[in-house]
């Protein structure tokens, strides 16, 4: 069911539980996503000072992620949050309220538009669950990786747990949902390195590192 289903003070957790409740695997995916943020930081032995999530939904995942930066603390560390929708960047900013408000940055912007991460600042963990299949297709996927390789830090973690099978109501002429090979080979062409992922149901919990090295001109590559 779509968010407009949902209406009334609780609305939006509704929807949320709604996802869960169809997708139990959504769970698993999004304990896997802030797994990885903090195995990397561990790893990489950084402290995340900027956290940015596409499609921010009811914030249940950026709340745990923020607990995560909590746990290593940077001066000037927060998140940035995008959303197509006013509902849930309401709800977000409501949801994340008990931190400092200087911390929490949340933006609506259209993903679909090749020029999304325009004027956005510089980030060391991205991630988004369940969320970019909702996009127009193979250019958009290829347009938010591109832009993502342009905002990260050299070392910065990108992670996109999403759908990798496609429905059997999907258009086969207009794919959205895409296997793990597509997207590995989509971020190997912009210079990410260290691609892995776990299986989660139909989800796709994928991460890769962004090279210090990494070509930009690549949006138009063809599918």
């Amino acid at each position: 069911m779509a968010l407009s289903d949902f209406t009334g003070p609780t609305g939006v957790d509704d929807w949320s539980a709604d996802l869960d409740r169809r997708w139990p695997e959504r769970g698993a995916a999004a304990r896997a996503v802030v797994a990885r943020i903090a195995a990397w930081a561990v790893e990489q032995n950084v402290r995340p000072a900027r956290a940015l999530e596409l499609g921010i939904g009811a914030c249940h995942l950026s709340a745990a992620v923020l607990d995560v930066i909590d746990q290593c603390p940077v001066v000037g560390a927060g998140y940035t949050g995008l959303d197509i929708e006013p509902r849930l960047l309401d709800h977000g900013r409501s949801r994340l309220s008990h931190h400092d408000p200087a911390r929490i940055d949340l933006h609506q912007v259209d993903l679909n538009d090749s020029n999304w991460s325009v004027g956005l600042p510089p980030v060391d963990v991205t991630f988004s669950l369940q969320s970019i299949h909702d996009l127009a297709g193979y250019q958009a996927l290829q347009n938010i990786y591109q832009g993502l390789a342009e905002l990260l830090r050299p070392g910065g973690l990108l992670i996109n747990a999403d759908f990798v099978e496609a429905f059997p109501q999907d258009d086969p002429q207009k794919p959205r949902r895409f296997p793990v090979s597509t997207h590995e080979d989509l971020l190997t062409a912009r210079g990410f390195s260290q691609f892995s992922h776990s299986r989660h149901g139909k989800l796709a919990c994928m991460s890769a590192i962004r090279s210090a090295r990494f070509p930009v001109a690549v949006r138009s590559c063809p599918l």
